[in-house]
């Protein structure tokens, strides 16, 4: 099977929907995509991607409204920040509802969700009617694509389709958030940093790095996004 490229929505809908992995652009980076319901189509993320399932994945939704059907509860701070910054590179941690899998979330009972930039993606969810999960489309421990070749370059004959959506705007992943105590804290810094987050909190927010080897949030595991894994 040779991975077909090309720019067709309707496809990609149809191939998702069939339970195919498909690569859409982002304003970060490509993610390999599958509609998050769908647990096959989920472990074949895993698989294509050579990617430890302790590693969590993020629910890509087409809008705010969208959140608040996959977590049990939205924060304000988080509704403001979402308000602010999304569509765009942020993701957020909550506690998930039950409609989502543990698969996802590699156990933890904390979702990560953010809301691409991307017309095309956007467009995309919005047809299917649910979320998808969307890591980078690459395989694990390799160079994040932003490129439409760049994700053939590595997954050529692994996946369906690639949508081209050309060069990603920023190449930097998402940054991902979550609250512990009463304060907003980083888990992976991306594109958006802690000083654009301070300007909106009064208070710039601290990095958290996982101590016991159980990563909270997709990108938390050493040489994540590195070009080669010793």
């Amino acid at each position: 099977m040779k991975t077909k490229v090309g720019n067709d929505i309707k496809k990609v809908v149809n191939l998702l929907k069939s339970g195919e992995l498909v690569a859409i652009p982002t304003e970060t980076v490509y993610g390999l995509a599958a509609i998050f319901s769908n647990e096959d189509a989920v472990k074949k993320i895993f698989e294509v991607k050579k990617r430890p399932a302790s590693n969590p994945l993020i629910l890509h939704v087409d809008s705010i409204e969208q959140i608040h059907l996959y977590v049990e509860e939205f924060p304000r701070i988080f509704q403001e920040l979402a308000t602010k910054f999304c569509p765009g590179p942020l993701t957020f941690l909550m506690k998930k509802s039950a409609i989502v899998s543990e698969l996802i979330t590699a156990g933890n009972n904390r979702v990560a969700i953010r809301i691409p930039d991307n017309v095309n993606t956007l467009s995309i969810i919005k047809a299917l009617g649910f979320p998808v999960v969307a890591p980078s489309a690459n395989l694990y421990g390799k160079l994040s694509p932003t490129r439409a070749q760049h994700v053939v370059d590595q997954l050529d004959g692994k996946i369906s389709y690639v949508f081209d959506g050309g060069e990603c705007e920023r190449g930097i992943e998402s940054t991902i958030i979550g609250i512990e105590g009463n304060e907003v804290v980083i888990y992976r810094l991306g594109s958006i940093t802690p000083e654009d987050l301070g300007q909106h909190l009064g208070y710039l927010p601290g990095l958290k790095v996982h101590e016991d080897n159980i990563p909270v949030a997709s990108g938390m595991v050493k040489y994540h996004y590195a070009p080669s894994t010793p």
